[in-house]
């Protein structure tokens, strides 16, 4: 009748708000006390009926009256609106969203990557470096939530060179079970990058890890770590015997002073630069190891002999063509100048002509160029490596096959 009602809840019925009459009703308490101890007569039952007839039939024309009223301001508004220029559409969802109790801001929405050309996709699939949107193999491998941001090192604090070296995974699977590790080793200074697939952690027995020791070597010497005497390096690692004892073992082959380091234990983001060196190599790693099985149809495994040739180049390629945030490569830092040795698609079927033992031919009669797989550059020379049926080989010259 006269009341509005709301809700509390999803069933319990309250009384919002009471809509008073224009007669004066006595409050409930007080209607009891006058009541209280009589019945009420027929006629006054009537007459109170006839009373809240007539409230209710006044309240329902004084909510017409309100609505005519309403309409009424609501054409003088938007009357002044269009005076003024104003869109009274847009006035009208800023009062819902006032009502609503609710505010909205305009939403920055996604890019979609842009169209390339086939010539600017192929020179892309090179090296896959800058990260792009519109390359399927850069998303899928090395697709990220949000960009992090870091803060440089500043390189005029760095004396003593400092090199840090790790263990990491492909995949969960292999770290939950301690199979197939990989081992990457990061310059601090330069940022170059050094990763290898090997096998197992530790040195083994009976020097079965020695190779790792004399390739670990041979990439300080390249980065310009020469060891021996007056010679100065800082060797770091987290407290994991496994690599504590690859670290020593890399320090007494290679010589000069070599001083050890180690982070807190259990503080391993204290070795975030080599952590962060990892999960780079990972992303490039899966960038080709996609690319690979889409364009051969093939299914590359952790175990398989490319996997170690595809970890090599990777570190390698982010080393070469990764730009920093100084506008430069790990390898320009060093070498003062861009890598211009040629490249080629990880994994691409190529001609390349074999290397001469001298100067003279023995053959004439015969071809010197050979089908091979691409595997990446040689690390201390304008030299490739080539995949070929007996072994891998070296060539300073390779030839791109013809589509099709």
């Amino acid at each position: 009748m006269g009341e509005k009602l709301g809700f509390l809840g999803a069933e319990n019925q309250v009384v919002c708000k009471l809509i008073r009459p224009k007669e004066k009703i006595m409050p409930m308490q007080e209607a009891n006390e006058v009541n209280r101890g009589r019945e009420e007569t027929d006629e006054e039952c009537a007459k109170r009926r006839r009373f809240f007839e007539k409230v209710s039939d006044e309240n329902g024309e004084a909510e017409v009256d309100k609505d005519e009223e309403a309409e009424e301001n609501d054409e003088d508004r938007k009357k002044e609106d269009d005076k003024n220029g104003l869109s009274h559409d847009m006035a009208t969802e800023d009062e819902e969203a006032t009502e609503e109790g609710e505010e909205g801001r305009k939403a920055v929405g996604a890019k979609i990557p842009q169209k390339v050309s086939n010539e600017e996709r192929q020179a892309h699939e090179l090296t896959h470096t800058p990260y792009r949107a519109w390359c399927r193999y850069c998303v899928r491998g090395r697709g990220k939530n949000r960009a992090h941001k870091k803060s440089a090192i500043d390189k005029s604090e760095i004396e003593v060179p400092r090199v840090a070296i790790d263990y990491f995974y492909m995949g969960a699977e292999d770290e939950k079970a301690s199979e197939n590790p990989l081992i990457v080793m990061v310059d601090e200074g330069t940022g170059e990058k050094y990763a290898r697939a090997i096998g197992r952690k530790g040195l083994g027995d009976a020097g079965e890890m020695d190779w790792l020791l004399k390739d670990l070597s041979t990439e300080l010497k390249v980065w310009e770590h020469h060891g021996g005497d007056g010679s100065s390096l800082i060797l770091k690692c987290d407290t994991e015997n496994s690599i504590v004892v690859v670290r020593d073992g890399l320090a007494k082959y290679h010589g000069g002073r070599i001083v050890p380091d180690s982070p807190a234990k259990n503080e391993s983001q204290s070795n975030g630069v080599v952590e962060e060196a990892g999960k780079t190599v990972r992303e490039f790693t899966r960038v080709l190891k996609d690319q690979l099985e889409s364009e051969a149809n093939v299914k590359v495994k952790t175990g398989d002999a490319i996997t170690l040739w595809m970890v090599r180049w990777a570190a390698m390629m982010v080393s070469r063509f990764l730009v920093g945030k100084d506008g430069r490569t790990a390898h320009e830092r060093r070498r003062g100048r861009r890598c211009n040795v040629p490249v080629v698609r990880f994994g691409e079927l190529v001609w390349y002509k074999k290397m001469r033992e001298s100067k003279e031919r023995k053959d004439k009669f015969e071809s010197e160029w050979l089908e091979g797989i691409w595997l990446g550059h040689s690390r201390a020379s304008n030299e490739v490596l080539i995949g070929t049926a007996d072994g891998v080989v070296r060539t300073y010259t390779v030839q791109r096959k013809a589509e099709g």
